[in-house]
């Protein structure tokens, strides 16, 4: 009896590793999407840092970016991006590759060649987790039998 709990115990812990595994590798997978989709079916074009506005919790040193960029109808969006994009060594002014909805210039997001590849991270960290969870899991399984 004693040896079904720890093995109980051990097969929900590595249950839960699973889960963390699987939802780091959505993550990186549905950031990994919506920049891929802007750039497939977006229109690309150039913006500029227009301002990096301090975010008012004490607690929080991090910035919101605002870009600002001319649309092919000639129309001037000045917003924050819709999905995070990495700011971190931009200075306001500089210049940056936007890609936006046709349909709703409002809806864009700011490729940065150098920091995007990150959201390849989580999946990579992700499918690492859920394979070693799995084995822990077949590994429990197993022993039990």
């Amino acid at each position: 009896m004693y040896i079904l709990d720890i093995n109980i115990v051990e097969l929900s812990t590595s249950i839960f590793v699973l889960i963390v595994g699987v939802a780091t590798t959505l993550y990186g997978v549905n950031k990994n999407r919506k920049i891929s989709k802007f750039k497939s079916l977006g229109l690309k074009t150039e913006g500029e840092v227009f301002d990096l506005i301090k975010k008012e919790d004490p607690e929080d040193s991090s910035y919101i970016c605002i870009i600002r960029f001319l649309t092919k109808n000639n129309i001037w969006i000045t917003r924050e991006p819709s999905a995070y994009f990495s700011h971190f060594g931009i200075k306001k002014g500089d210049k940056v590759q936007v890609f936006y909805d046709p349909e709703n210039p409002n809806d864009f997001v700011v490729y940065n060649p150098i920091t995007n590849p990150i959201f390849t991270i989580p999946i990579i960290v992700g499918i690492i987790i859920t394979i070693g969870a799995l084995y822990s899991v077949i590994r429990v399984l197993i022993a039990n039998d």
